[in-house]
């Protein structure tokens, strides 16, 4: 009874959040003032676009796509410091002492899950520093070795890690592997992963924007990806006698979305030009990492495992495959930056489904795929 009486009173005290914080670039000053914190602000800049790089190559497209097209790359970043009471953790985001979002510049308020929610009122106080380390989807594989992981190294650029006493990683029931991993790459103790609401003594907050190339979109800039590569790689073997199989095709695995539907017929297809069939769920880091590096050709439907061209090795050939409806440069720009040949090939159509073009199950068009072969494996 009083159990229930305590939730219906948490649930009636929850508010939501106001709105988000105007943290841009040029206004990140005077939010920091507001609150009496501290401000560090930097850019990167980048250009993957040279003689030497190569052209991505459309197959079953009848023009190229102007999402996949040489880019150049820029980092903008945010580094705040408060020890204003006022500040908590919760729903994967800092919320300021004005009920707001402190969320990455360039993301309207209305898209962020948490502008739909209640904020708890259970927090837990922590003394020492806590550093934020989320995002809207911080236990997504792609979201975190992308996006969130390469926040340390922003950090570390105003103060050691060994300084940080915990890392706020989102409200999650549990950690996800590849996270607690990542943290022992770095050498920091499981005990300093916070994944529920929580406020510190300090609050540390590092946002990044990547900078508009001339088509109007963002592509990931070159010191993030490079930031997750060198950490993950000193912990690779690199030799070339590795026992790795050059010629792989990595599946879905158990997903609810894009999946192959004719994948029966694909591993028929490919075992004729022996290509290996990985399923990475499950796998470390570390053997993802392995498997990209020593591969000299991928092949891939679209999905978060391709974040691990992060690791792929410079001249080696991926082909990503699309849904009929559905297009995302992301690989592409992680491809660009591992000097990768890069490879994209169309769907077969599916007309008449009821799904988001995002979400659309692929049917891969076998004749492409044979021609790919019978040129790259033969």
């Amino acid at each position: 009874m009083y159990q229930r009486f305590t939730q219906k009173l948490h649930s009636w005290l929850a508010k939501v959040p106001q709105n988000k914080a105007p943290i841009a670039f040029e206004e990140a000053s005077r939010y920091a003032e507001k609150f009496g914190g501290q401000l560090h602000t930097y850019q990167a800049q980048f250009d993957t676009t040279s003689d030497n790089s190569s052209t991505p190559v459309p197959l079953g497209y009848t023009t190229p796509s102007p999402l996949i097209q040489h880019f150049q790359s820029g980092l903008k970043a945010i580094y705040l410091d408060f020890t204003h009471p006022g500040f908590r953790f919760c729903l994967n985001h800092l919320i300021d002492p004005d009920q707001q979002v402190v969320y990455h510049p360039g993301l309207k308020f209305q898209d962020l899950p948490i502008s739909r929610q209640k904020l708890p009122t259970k927090i837990k106080k922590l003394k020492g520093t806590v550093a934020y380390l989320s995002n809207t989807a911080s236990d997504h594989y792609g979201h975190w070795m992308r996006m969130t992981l390469p926040s340390l190294n922003v950090y570390q650029k105003y103060l050691s890690l060994d300084d940080i006493d915990y890392f706020y990683i989102g409200d999650l029931p549990t950690i996800p592997r590849f996270i607690t991993e990542c943290f022992e790459f770095l050498g920091i103790p499981s005990h300093k992963i916070i994944h529920q609401p929580c406020r510190g003594e300090r609050t540390l907050i590092a946002l990044t924007e990547w900078k508009q190339h001339t088509n109007g979109l963002t592509y990931i800039d070159h010191s993030t990806y490079e930031f997750t590569r060198k950490l993950v790689a000193s912990q690779l073997d690199l030799t070339d006698n590795c026992c790795y199989n050059p010629r792989v095709y990595i599946t879905r695995g158990n997903v609810q979305w894009r999946r192959v539907k004719n994948e029966s017929e694909v591993f028929e297809l490919l075992r004729g030009y022996d290509v290996e069939f990985r399923v990475l769920d499950q796998i470390s880091i570390r053997e993802q990492a392995q498997i990209f590096y020593h591969a000299d050709v991928i092949i891939a439907p679209h999905g978060s495992a391709l974040t691990n061209l992060i690791f792929g090795k410079e001249n080696s050939k991926v082909l990503e495959i699309f849904a009929h409806n559905h297009i995302d440069k992301t690989s592409f720009a992680l491809a660009a930056h591992s000097n990768m040949h890069y490879y994209y090939m169309k769907g077969v159509d599916q007309p008449n489904l009821a799904v988001a073009p995002c979400y659309e199950d692929i049917t891969v068009d076998l004749g492409l795929l044979e021609d790919f072969c019978k040129t790259h494996l033969t």
